[in-house]
């Protein structure tokens, strides 16, 4: 269903309340913090309560990123709506790095039958600084509309006849983020021989996209987020772990611009999704569902802990810590055969229904 990540993550450093881990030989990281595992873990934070939860770790990354890559002449990036998310002006503020201009722009979806049928771009005011850094965020699924929006901003740099430095990406996102960054860094290579690279930081994971409509039918594919095939931080797996329901959760992320800006919107979707999945679970094998989520478990088969360490990508973190987390997640697994996921379904509705006074 889902294309491996084969990326062993290295551990780097504790940033202040982050911990920020390096994927395999990419310019690439994972950035952990209990502020993103929350929001992740819990869709019912929404509104500008999300911007918070996003605030802590870029401040950490950015921190860490100064020192190592060095960040100055900054042009900070706003995709609209879900690049709104990130609060990386406030973040630069805080630690006292300098932000020359900020820039926006649109690259949207447009949906036509549950498919992704064009991307559009209405809207560009984009700053020029010379030699720029730019700083740019975005919740990226199959990459496209970020895609196109590097393709918007470097025509801007190119009739400007100016150039960009090094660019800066944080993210929720998939793996797919991968494939477009290489397909980008070669071409700004290209047009650029200084061009020192793009560098990306995901919050809490590399997820992937369902490719069809799942088990549950209920999915949007190459929107939806999951985790089979991905890599996960530790402390992200493990609060993914700390209640039955968090894992089958429609999307690891939803909508970022209908639950910032369109709050009705992501609370029906939520509760629909939930309220739908409780008709369909007595025809649901929830061994069969975990596995659609994890990519191991099929059939009561849990791998042993030397195919789960390779499964996750966590050889090269710290033996102890890793053998721990592998015990959790077992029992809960093995905890899930002791429910069917018509009980899960319909507690988590039912506790939806309450928080929001339905």
């Amino acid at each position: 269903m889902h294309q491996k990540l084969n990326c062993n993550i290295v551990k780097l450093i504790k940033e202040n309340d982050s911990t920020i881990y390096k994927i395999g030989e990419e310019k690439a990281y994972i950035v952990s913090n209990a502020d993103t595992r929350k929001l992740l873990c819990n869709p019912e934070i929404i509104g500008y309560n999300i911007q918070q939860k996003l605030l802590l770790p870029s401040k950490d990354v950015l921190c860490f990123l100064n020192e190592t890559i060095f960040l100055n002449n900054i042009n900070i990036v706003n995709i609209l709506r879900g690049g709104l998310n990130f609060p990386l002006e406030a973040a630069c503020f805080d630690i006292g790095i300098d932000i020359d201009e900020i820039s926006f722009l649109t690259s949207e979806r447009v949906f036509l039958d549950n498919k992704v049928s064009r991307i559009e771009s209405k809207y560009r005011k984009i700053a020029n600084v010379p030699n720029a850094t730019i700083i740019i965020g975005d919740i990226i699924a199959s990459g496209e509309t970020f895609y196109n929006a590097i393709r918007y901003l470097v025509e801007k740099y190119v009739y400007d006849k100016n150039q960009i430095n090094k660019i800066v990406v944080f993210t929720i996102g998939t793996n797919n983020t991968f494939n477009m960054i290489h397909r980008l860094e070669h071409k700004l290579k290209e047009r650029w021989p200084n061009f020192q690279g793009i560098y990306v930081v995901f919050l809490e994971a590399v997820f992937t996209t369902y490719t069809s409509c799942g088990i549950t039918k209920l999915n949007l594919p190459y929107v939806d987020f999951t985790f089979k095939g991905g890599v996960l931080a530790p402390e992200y797996r493990k609060e993914l772990l700390e209640r039955l329901h968090i894992l089958f959760e429609k999307c690891a992320i939803y909508d970022g611009g209908a639950r910032r800006f369109e709050k009705n919107i992501h609370i029906d979707d939520t509760i629909n999704y939930w309220k739908k999945l409780c008709s369909v679970s007595d025809n649901i094998n929830i061994e069969e569902f975990y596995n659609e989520k994890m990519g191991y478990g099929f059939n009561g088969l849990f791998p042993d802990l030397f195919e789960w360490i390779k499964l996750n990508n966590y050889e090269k973190l710290d033996e102890v810590e890793i053998v721990n987390l592998y015990h959790y997640e077992k029992s809960y697994y093995e905890k899930l055969q002791d429910f069917n996921l018509s009980d899960i379904a319909k507690y988590r509705y039912n506790e939806l229904m309450y928080y929001y006074h339905i």
